[in-house]
């Protein structure tokens, strides 16, 4: 790019998008779709009125499949970024503020409040009023570094992705410690603890705690279909069985997060 006679060179790492801003601009089927995963040719299932991912992985995707478009399923037409010289599918990565935030931690949290499969497991009014409770107690604990305060349970619909990464990776382990069943505890421990290595720089580098993760994101998925049942295993929590091989490509999640775009 030529600016006051100054040529500057400009290379596209990645591209940081929802998913789907990322069907929009790759003309790939949405999320809501069969075939939809941008990493896998996974197909899914259509259970409970909606399109699923049960299961393991698919055959991955590379650049040369994605452009002879041999999953012809996935494509909806030709995108113009196929004129660049870029990787049609590994220079796409999950953003997880959208996947993992404000997709696959809103979601849990929206189960325990209200959902209907498992009533043993659903969180009681005097329950939700704790764990409310302890979050509200924290609020004069926070640094100033954090965007938000914690706010109640009660006004999770308006939880914005800063608060709910605060939950994931903060306080979430401790006001749920001994009010939430047992078995949900601890499956939610195990996206902490991962999300937790693959957003440190220091941990995410380390080839035994990055291997650990990825171990831990794999177990996470499988629970979570036992837990919630299959109908509930949507694109964000298959997505996240992709997630190590963003970072192991990038770096840490927050090298190609949407957080630095947000409103906060």
């Amino acid at each position: 790019m030529n600016c006051n006679e100054i040529k500057f060179k400009i290379e596209l790492e990645n591209f940081v998008c929802d998913v789907p801003a990322l069907s929009f601009i790759k003309y790939t089927k949405g999320h809501t779709g069969y075939s939809s995963c941008s990493h896998c040719d996974i197909e899914g299932e259509f259970i409970s009125n909606r399109i699923c991912y049960p299961g393991k992985l698919g055959s991955l995707r590379n650049d040369a499949s994605f452009r002879a478009k041999t999953d012809i399923d996935h494509h909806n037409g030709t995108s113009y970024l196929e004129l660049l010289s870029i990787n049609m599918v590994e220079n796409f990565p999950h953003d997880y503020m959208h996947l993992i935030c404000l997709g696959v931690t809103r979601r849990l949290i929206s189960f325990w409040m209200k959902g209907s499969l498992f009533k043993k497991y659903k969180l009681s009014s005097s329950q939700i009023v704790e764990i409310s409770r302890r979050l509200v107690s924290l609020r004069g604990y926070v640094p100033r570094e954090f965007a938000r305060k914690p706010r109640g349970l009660h006004e999770m619909d308006r939880w914005k992705a800063t608060e709910l990464r605060q939950f994931l990776l903060y306080t979430g382990p401790f006001v749920l410690h001994h009010v939430l069943h047992d078995d949900l505890y601890n499956h939610f421990m195990t996206l902490h603890v991962a999300i937790r290595i693959l957003c440190t720089h220091s941990l995410c580098k380390h080839k035994q705690l990055f291997e650990y993760a990825k171990n831990l994101l794999s177990h996470f998925v499988a629970c979570f279909e036992i837990l919630y049942g299959k109908q509930s295993v949507s694109y964000n929590v298959h997505g996240l069985l992709h997630l190590h091989k963003d970072c192991s490509k990038f770096g840490n999640l927050d090298e190609f997060s949407a957080f630095p775009f947000e409103i906060i």
